[in-house]
């Protein structure tokens, strides 16, 4: 048994001198394929572990900002040039032509353009003498860059926007007061059982009514046409005044030349006269009204006014326009807090009586008409005061109010806004409900008696209803 095991234990270590010269020549093996080998070399990036150093800036430091300033610096208007113009009685195209001479502007001239001209002006600008020279003639102008444009003063459409709402208003308030006192009634009887009465009634009553309307473009379009009545009449006065003299005498002379050819008609000459020549007017004859209501076109929907006018005539409208609407377009804003007081026990207000003693002068008498007195011991009632001791104004009387008047609670606090001259209403009101209930009672042979009723529910506003027509004048009061 021993032999056995030791030659088993021999043939074990064999087997690891085996393995382990099998691993040397391996190892030997290794070494040498390694030495043969030749391993390359890893370059490195510049910035793998540590970032390149940034080069240093230069730069020079910023000035201070400064604050621009909101309004430029005013600076000096350019003085318009001045002219001296001394003439008198010179036509007005020789003074228009000098004037675009001297002051080196172009200028067109209407060749309907006539009239004298008597200036003084002195260190003037040539818009300022133009305008001097329109108010002594028909003319008017326009500067255009360096052209001036003068052309008689005829009529020509302008349109004028006026910003107001189209509306109408017209506002009724009543207020009455009526007062009536019953008198005694009469009755007789006669002979014959007649009988009669009557009743004597003393009423009065007073009641103020106001009336309110508002319409601005009917009143816009009649002060329009005012205006142009008005000048057109003066300017005729004024302007046409030969013209018209002329053609007056002309049209004498002519219906003078008229009846004189029809005179050798005899006793037909009358009629022969107004059937040819009757028909003909002036040649000098007024514009009419309808004449001037078609120069006014007012169209409120788009809130414009077209005029056919002359340049003074547009003048005097734009600025009657521009006042009218100042005025018409200001609001008045009426704030106003309603407030309701439950007046409680303790509220007291009156004469105390029982600060009158026995003996403060007060004295009571009664006196009753006849017929009446036999029913009472004493007489109607009457109230006389006496007192010699007090001075005047001394009466053993006072009136006592408390301060605590009850519960006060706000109602409304309303806010309102009103045209100038225009009424506004303020209503604040508890409307309460009643009903109205009639009975009808109808009888009928086989049905009987039977009552309808007709319920009809009735409001009754309980409150405060006020109007207020503001008035507000140029400095806003």
């Amino acid at each position: 048994m021993s032999v056995h095991i030791a030659s088993e234990t021999a043939a074990v270590n064999r087997q690891p001198r085996r393995a382990l010269r099998t691993v040397a020549v391996c190892t030997v093996l290794t070494l040498a394929l390694a030495g043969c080998y030749k391993r390359s070399v890893l370059q490195q990036s510049e910035g793998h572990i540590n970032t390149p150093a940034a080069a240093p800036s230069v730069a020079d430091v910023p000035a201070p900002a400064r604050t621009s300033n909101f309004v430029p610096a005013p600076k000096p208007a350019v003085k318009a040039p001045t002219y001296t113009v001394v003439v008198s009685e010179v036509p007005v195209k020789e003074l228009l032509f000098a004037l675009a001479r001297d002051t080196k502007q172009n200028i067109d001239i209407h060749p309907g353009l006539q009239g004298l001209v008597s200036l003084n002006a002195i260190n003037e600008t040539l818009p300022g003498i133009l305008d001097r020279i329109s108010k002594q003639v028909n003319m008017r102008f326009k500067i255009d860059g360096q052209t001036v444009i003068v052309s008689p003063d005829t009529p020509y459409m302008k349109t004028y926007k006026v910003n107001y709402v189209n509306m109408t208003r017209e506002t009724t308030s009543e207020i009455g007061v009526t007062g009536q006192i019953q008198g005694g009634s009469s009755s007789g009887g006669g002979a014959g059982g007649g009988a009669g009465g009557g009743s004597n009634k003393n009423a009065s009553s007073t009641i103020v009514k106001t009336v309110s309307n508002n319409n601005f473009w009917d009143t816009l379009r009649d002060n329009v046409r005012a205006i142009l009545t008005s000048t057109r009449n003066q300017n005729m006065t004024a302007e046409q005044r030969a013209e018209r003299a002329e053609a007056v005498r002309a049209q004498r002379e002519e219906r003078l030349q008229q009846a004189e050819a029809v005179a050798r008609a005899g006793q037909g000459a009358p009629q022969l006269f107004n059937s040819v020549f009757g028909a003909q007017t002036g040649a000098a004859a007024a514009p009419t009204a309808n004449d001037i209501l078609n120069d006014i076109v007012v169209n409120a929907v788009a809130g414009t006014v077209s005029v056919q006018a002359t340049e003074k005539q547009h003048a005097l409208i734009q600025q009657h326009i521009d006042s009218i609407t100042q005025v018409a377009q200001r609001q008045v804003l009426i704030e106003a807090t309603i407030a309701e007081v439950t007046l409680s026990d303790a509220y007291q207000g009156g004469i105390d009586w029982s600060r009158l003693a026995s003996s403060g002068g007060l004295n009571l008498t009664q006196t009753l008409t006849t017929g009446v007195a036999n029913a009472f011991s004493s007489g109607a009632l009457t109230i006389g005061y006496t007192n010699s001791t007090s001075q005047i104004g001394n009466i053993s009387t006072s009136i006592k109010l408390l301060q605590q008047f009850g519960n006060t609670r706000v109602l409304s606090s309303p806010k309102l806004m009103a045209l100038n001259n225009q009424t506004a209403l303020l209503k604040i009101v508890d409307n309460i409900v009643y009903f109205n209930i009639d009975a009808t009672t109808t009888t009928a042979a086989n049905v009987g008696t039977n009552t309808t009723f007709t319920t009809t529910a009735l409001t009754i506003p309980i409150g405060m209803v006020m109007s207020m027509t503001p008035q507000v004048n140029d400095n806003g009061q």
